[in-house]
C-alpha cells in the first residue's frame, strides 16, 4: 500500500521538486476512486484487499478457486479470465506464488491488456513478469508507473535499464528489511511446528501445484 500511495500521489515528482526548491503543482489521483486488481489471494493478497477497502478502493482479484467471495473483495476472476480483469483495474498487485503456471504470466499480451495509465506492483517473484515488456510499457506511457522489489535476477544488475526509468520504483526485498523480521519469522516457525505436532493446519501454506 505504501508503494501504491507513492505512485498514485506522484511522490517521486514531489520529492524532485523539493530537491530543486520548486513550489510546483503535481498532478495526482485520489486513491478512493481507483480499482485494485490482486493476482493471488494468499495471506498477502487478502491483507492487501483489506487495506485497499479501508482506503475506499474497489477490489477485484484473480484466484483459482472462485467459490466463496472473500471479505474485502468485490469480484473474483479465474486464471483464464485474467485478461478480462486487467482492463478494469487502475492498479494491479501481483502477490501469487511463482510456479510453472505463473512463470511469465505478465507477458506483453497481459501488459497490453492493462488499462492505459495503470500501475503495476510486484511483491511476488520476478519471473512472473517479462521485464523487457515492462520497460517498454513504462517507456511508452501505457503504464503510468510500477513498483517492484523482486526481479528475475537479484540483485538487479547495475547495467539494467530498469534503474533509469523515471516511473519505476526499485527496491530490494522490502519484507526482509523489517526491523522485527527475524523475531516474526521465528515466532511463525514455532507456531507452525506446534501446529504440525498437533496435526493442525499450518499458516502460510502455498499450493505447490497451482500457486494461486
Amino acid at each position: 500500500m505504501s508503494q501504491l500511495l507513492v505512485l498514485v500521489r506522484n511522490w517521486p515528482a514531489r520529492m524532485d521538486n523539493q530537491r530543486k526548491r520548486l513550489w510546483r503543482w503535481v498532478p495526482n489521483r485520489d486513491v478512493n476512486t481507483l480499482t485494485l486488481g490482486i493476482v493471488g489471494l494468499g495471506e498477502i493478497g487478502l491483507e492487501a484487499a483489506r487495506l485497499a477497502k479501508a482506503f475506499g478502493m474497489r477490489v477485484l482479484a484473480m484466484k483459482r478457486n472462485t467459490g466463496a467471495l472473500p471479505s474485502g473483495v468485490d469480484a473474483i476472476f479465474p486464471p483464464a479470465a485474467l485478461h478480462a480483469m486487467l482492463p478494469q483495474c487502475d492498479a494491479v498487485l501481483i502477490s501469487t506464488a511463482y510456479t510453472p503456471q505463473t512463470a511469465g504470466l505478465f507477458d506483453r499480451a497481459a501488459l497490453a491488456a492493462m488499462k492505459p495509465g495503470a500501475f503495476l506492483l510486484n511483491v511476488a517473484r520476478g519471473g512472473i513478469v517479462d521485464e523487457d515488456a515492462l520497460a517498454d510499457a513504462l517507456k511508452s506511457g501505457h503504464l503510468r508507473g510500477a513498483a517492484f522489489d523482486v526481479f528475475a535476477q537479484e540483485p538487479l544488475p547495475a547495467e539494467s535499464p530498469i534503474w533509469d526509468l523515471p516511473n519505476m520504483l526499485v527496491t530490494a526485498h522490502n519484507s526482509v528489511g523489517l526491523v522485527d523480521y527475524g523475531a516474526a519469522t521465528f515466532d511463525r516457525f514455532v507456531e507452525n511446528f506446534s501446529r504440525f505436532a498437533r496435526g493442525e493446519p499450518l499458516f502460510g501454506v502455498v499450493d505447490p501445484i497451482h500457486g494461486y
